[in-house]
């Protein structure tokens, strides 16, 4: 991947200095998505297997707990990859009869897991302690979508990834810690992207916060100053 930046020539205005801090903050965004993806190769992956010993959820109770998250998802190559950070243990209930459990040191890993035909599954995450989350593996021969994404309280989770799938909603005010949020290609009208900012974090400038919703429904008609006033920085 080829990231062009490009700036005008600087002058010594007001307006010109706060587009230099924007262009700052890209440029460190840009290159955390660029250091992501050349690390994906150092990046464990753990393949679900199936237990025997597990039972199936039954998916009545939508009241996630400290440190669970689930998603909808559209096994459309009867199949699933997505990348968390934890620290301990993590239980994965694919949705489909098969719950596997592993244990964690911190480090960046690939979850994949094989379904018998493409349908919608729901899958429930739980962790002790979780501080990444991200759809993007660069295993390039499974497709699959998200099309529903819920947070319990996940007050360690720093960064959220769900790259173009079909996530229209979201809520992330249980993500207290949340810095790095990225939605782009999703399916967002103006309105979901504005009660998505409704949810977000208060955040110092410090933090630097940024939530990247390009190339969504509703980017260009969505009230960004709703996130800029959090502390937000919205591409």
């Amino acid at each position: 991947m080829i990231v062009v930046l490009r700036t005008s020539v600087l002058t010594q205005n007001k307006d010109n200095y706060k587009e230099m801090k924007r262009l700052k903050v890209f440029y460190i965004f840009a290159a955390i998505i660029l250091l992501s993806g050349m690390m994906y190769s150092c990046t464990e992956i753990i393949y679900g297997e199936e237990d025997e010993n597990g039972s199936s959820s039954s998916g009545g109770n939508n009241n996630l707990k400290k440190g669970q998250f689930e998603m909808v998802v559209d096994a459309i190559d009867r199949g699933i990859d997505f990348s968390v950070i934890t620290n301990g243990k993590i239980t994965i209930d694919w949705g489909d009869g098969i719950i596997n459990e592993f244990s964690s040191n911190g480090t960046k890993r690939i979850y994949t897991h094989q379904y018998p035909n493409r349908n919608l599954y729901t899958v429930k995450i739980t962790t002790d302690v979780i501080t990444l989350f991200d759809t993007r593996t660069g295993i390039e021969d499974i497709w699959w979508n998200v099309e529903e994404l819920r947070f319990g309280n996940c007050p360690e989770l720093k960064t959220i990834v769900c790259w173009n799938q079909m996530l229209a909603e979201l809520d992330v005010s249980k993500c207290t810690a949340l810095t790095m949020l990225d939605i782009t290609r999703d399916e967002f009208s103006s309105s979901a992207l504005n009660a998505l900012f409704n949810s977000l974090p208060t955040r110092k400038p410090s933090d630097g916060a940024v939530i990247n919703c390009s190339s969504n429904p509703g980017t260009y008609t969505c009230d960004r100053t709703i996130a800029e006033k959090k502390g937000w920085t919205v591409y």
